[in-house]
């Protein structure tokens, strides 16, 4: 079986959430917020909390990020420690 492919990424309206987009349906049991690190413009961003529904994963950021801030996210995932 192959892993979900990552299709794109957004910041949505108010600056407070990065949605990221799957190619197929994740599995929500593995979701946390030390899975993820977000860095916004060259900082990292504190994750309040992550939500997965279908094939999307919404990280939702402790402070709003601007629009046209370069945003960078990367995943560790947890059954490869």
């Amino acid at each position: 079986m192959s892993a979900p492919k990552f299709q794109k990424a957004i910041v949505n309206g108010a600056g407070r959430k990065v949605i990221l987009t799957y190619s197929e349906a994740l599995s929500s049991t593995t979701a946390s917020t030390d899975d993820f690190e977000v860095t916004v413009d060259g900082s990292e961003a504190s994750i309040s909390s992550v939500e997965v529904s279908g094939s999307t994963v919404e990280l939702t950021l402790a402070s709003q990020v601007d629009y046209a801030t370069p945003v960078k996210v990367s995943y560790t995932d947890p059954s490869d420690g």
